[in-house]
């Protein structure tokens, strides 16, 4: 089952799962689950690629995470474990909003996706080399009719598979590959 939650949150960074059905949530605080997160997963394209953005939070104009932020990256270590695919490699992709200045936003949105790296490795041992970090700032505003919607502000993992035979694939990714074939 695949799911699509959209929270739209007043405080920091929205949250949007990519995938075609819908879920609501009652609670914009709560994270979402990593059965959610690894169902997502789950929706590979044609390059072996799997894209979901997250609501990480952070303390306002820092990459410094809140409770909040930490519990999201809980669900998102533990998913990832779930896949059972130690060759998988993950882009972690930092956007913001238009508020503050470019330069700004770019180091922003870099010191965040950094944070996330770090978060990952040290709480999860995820290999520092599975992961490369990016930050865009306002480049690419998930809503450009709301420029400073918290919708724009979140971090993005892009999922690039290690395109293996599915017969050596992990289980929970193997019958992806005969709908890629």
């Amino acid at each position: 089952m695949i799911f699509r939650a959209s929270i739209v949150v007043s405080v920091l960074i929205s949250c949007v799962v990519l995938a075609p059905f819908s879920i609501a949530t009652a609670d914009p605080w709560r994270p979402i689950p990593a059965s959610t997160i690894l169902d997502t997963f789950q929706t590979i394209d044609d390059q072996g690629m799997s894209r979901i953005d997250l609501d990480i939070r952070f303390e306002i104009n820092s990459a410094n995470l809140t409770k909040h932020g930490s519990e999201q990256l809980d669900q998102l270590g533990t998913a990832i474990q779930a896949l059972g695919d130690q060759e998988s490699k993950f882009e972690i992709i930092g956007h913001t909003d238009v508020s503050g200045g470019v330069a700004l936003n770019i180091t922003l949105s870099s010191e965040r996706a950094r944070t996330v790296a770090g978060y990952l490795e040290q709480e999860f041992r995820i290999a520092e080399s599975r992961m490369n970090t990016s930050g865009v700032g306002s480049q690419q505003l998930r809503d450009p009719a709301n420029p400073t919607g918290a919708i724009n502000r979140r971090v993005e993992i892009v999922v690039v598979f290690s395109m293996k035979a599915p017969a050596e694939a992990p289980a929970s990714i193997r019958s992806v590959f005969s709908t890629i074939q």
